[in-house]
């Protein structure tokens, strides 16, 4: 039995739109973001941003630069 992708990871205008705002707003205000962004069927709980940025984080991390140092 495989694992069925997540709402994020199935969306591309959805997933760019998490990245987009991950750095800079709570994953309440980003699921209340969505709400107003993405029609009813492509809405993600708190819950569920936080497990999927856990499982996914280390992939789009942004890599230090000489000035984060």
């Amino acid at each position: 039995m495989s694992a069925r992708a997540s709402r994020i990871d199935r969306n591309a205008a959805l997933r760019a739109f998490v990245l987009d705002h991950i750095e800079r707003h709570s994953l309440s205000a980003i699921s209340a973001l969505i709400t107003l962004n993405f029609p009813p069927d492509l809405w993600v709980s708190r819950s569920s941003l936080s497990d999927w940025w856990q499982k996914n984080r280390h992939l789009h991390q942004k890599p230090a630069t000489d000035s984060d140092t």
